[in-house]
């Protein structure tokens, strides 16, 4: 069985990344709030269940009915205070929605999956452009990528940082395009575990991972949904690779500008 993963580059951070820590903290801090939430919510939910679901046997049809409708109601209203019904982004809903479907997740592993990300593209390419590009990007191409990606397939709820993290990402594969990134790997023969490192260039990283994210949406568009918000990916991405050259176009156009003005 062969494993590999991604390394932490061995270069030392030359500015305290606290964009990307502030994305994190915000991320794992609603997190912990929308499970708090969530399992206070499941509570109410059993008890409702137990005050208008229990019927006798011999029960009229019509009172069944009403019993019926007022579990019905009182369910729908719980769930109108879910903080992933409330603040997630439906098309055609609050614009502020798609914000802050920015920083709810579904489960544990999904806020896992896009904080290790998040840290990773953020921290390198908060070294390059600062703090307020990255939060910029995060913010406006991941609002951007759940409102595009809703409105292509409503009446979807789209929640997760994951079009914020494919700006990130998709800036990195631009801005880093010469380094080549380091993986680690385990072999294990026989029962006997062998390590070591190898390293692929970003290029290809990132052509594999739009290939993945394409492939994905493709197939959400032949089979059905499949949960996974691919063109939320790819509208990111999109626009964090846009950004990425249209940065580097600027600083072409300013070269010649300020050797004019050396004396």
């Amino acid at each position: 069985m062969f494993l590999a993963a991604p390394l932490a580059p061995r270069a030392r951070l030359r500015i305290p990344p606290i964009a990307t820590w502030l994305l994190l903290s915000a991320n794992l801090a609603v997190a912990a709030w929308t499970a708090t939430q969530t399992r206070a919510l499941d509570v109410e939910r059993a008890q409702a269940a137990a005050r208008f679901g229990t019927a006798a046997t011999n029960e009229a049809p019509r009172l069944h009915a009403v019993r019926g409708a007022a579990l019905g109601a009182e369910l729908a209203a719980i769930t109108a205070r879910d903080p992933i019904e409330a603040l997630g982004y439906r098309a055609g809903g609050s614009e502020s929605n798609a914000v802050s479907a920015l920083f709810l997740h579904v489960s544990a592993a999904h806020v896992l999956l896009n904080t290790v990300a998040l840290a990773a593209a953020g921290a390198c390419l908060e070294q390059a452009w600062g703090a307020a590009a990255v939060l910029a990007l995060f913010l406006g191409a991941g609002a951007f990528g759940i409102a595009f990606d809703a409105r292509l397939a409503p009446p979807a709820l789209l929640v997760g940082s994951s079009a914020g993290v494919a700006a990130l990402l998709g800036a990195c594969f631009v801005r880093f395009r010469h380094r080549r990134l380091p993986f680690g790997f385990v072999h294990l023969e026989y029962l006997r575990p062998r390590f070591g490192s190898f390293q692929i260039a970003v290029p290809v990283v990132g052509c594999a991972w739009l290939a993945v994210q394409s492939a994905g949406a493709f197939a959400d568009a032949v089979c059905g949904d499949s949960g996974v918000a691919f063109v939320s990916h790819l509208a990111g991405a999109g626009l964090g690779i846009a950004a990425a050259l249209g940065a580097e176009a600027v600083q072409r156009l300013r070269r010649p500008i300020q050797a004019a003005q050396l004396p």
